[in-house]
């Protein structure tokens, strides 16, 4: 199954926070107990990499499906094109064992911005 796909924005310099609400085709939140979620941002710069594992993606009921990201001024500083293919991410499920791994979420990011003063 392919991932839905979503452009996402950031204001460099800004916090962001992402809020992901994972439905079923029903429109049904997305169990995701027994579950690691990841979240993998490329971009020019580097890699930057968010779990539930390390508290850096937050899910506080895992039967609703939700999952939030928050990013600091200084990591949105940070997110910049790629000359090759601009900024891009992806969240990824994996199960408890990671014998089951899978991208639901994948997309750009549209970066704006950039020029207010931390």
């Amino acid at each position: 199954m392919a991932p839905a796909i979503k452009t996402l924005s950031v204001w460099r310099g800004n916090s962001e926070v992402f809020d992901f609400r994972l439905k079923q085709s029903d429109k049904t939140a997305v169990d995701l107990t027994g579950y690691e979620l990841v979240l993998t941002i490329v971009h020019g710069g580097g890699t930057l990499t968010r779990s539930t594992a390390d508290d850096g993606l937050q899910m506080d009921d895992p039967t609703t499906g939700e999952v939030i990201c928050k990013l600091t001024p200084a990591e949105t500083r940070l997110i910049c094109d790629s000359p090759i293919d601009g900024a891009r991410y992806e969240l990824e499920v994996r199960s408890a064992d990671v014998t089951e791994q899978r991208t639901i979420l994948a997309g750009k990011i549209k970066i704006e911005g950039g020029a207010n003063g931390d």
